[in-house]
């Protein structure tokens, strides 16, 4: 899975050395591929109302009652089980269906194209 940190040698701000394996986790961001390939970016956030938010998009209330999940803090801590779920309902429906079912929280999420599928297009595929 893919996140939106990934340089590998990234730093802050101030020049200090980062840790992008955390930064993900941290930001709760995550990278979900949708039945027709699309992809779409997730951030929550530390706001209560982006989880609740995918929540009600996934229409998944276990996972708003797994106790993995109840907190930001457990979010993070259970980050790969909850990027595994999120993955797994991402992959059932298209990207207009999410786009539709995410679109209250707007802020939250960003819909390709990303650099990758810039990247895989037959068009682009073409001039290289």
């Amino acid at each position: 899975m893919a996140h939106f940190a990934v340089e590998p040698f990234a730093t802050t701000s101030t020049g200090r050395w980062c840790d992008v394996e955390r930064s993900p986790r941290l930001a709760q961001a995550y990278i979900l591929r949708t039945a027709d390939r699309s992809l779409i970016a997730l951030h929550l956030s530390s706001l209560e109302k982006f989880w609740s938010g995918l929540v009600a998009a996934l229409d998944a209330p276990a996972l708003a009652a797994d106790p993995r999940f109840d907190t930001r803090d457990s979010r993070i801590a259970n980050y790969d089980a909850l990027a595994a779920s999120s993955i797994s309902a991402s992959r059932q429906h298209s990207l207009s269906y999410w786009t539709e079912r995410l679109a209250p929280q707007r802020r939250s999420i960003r819909a390709g194209p990303f650099v990758i599928e810039v990247i895989e297009d037959p068009q682009v595929a073409t001039l290289t």
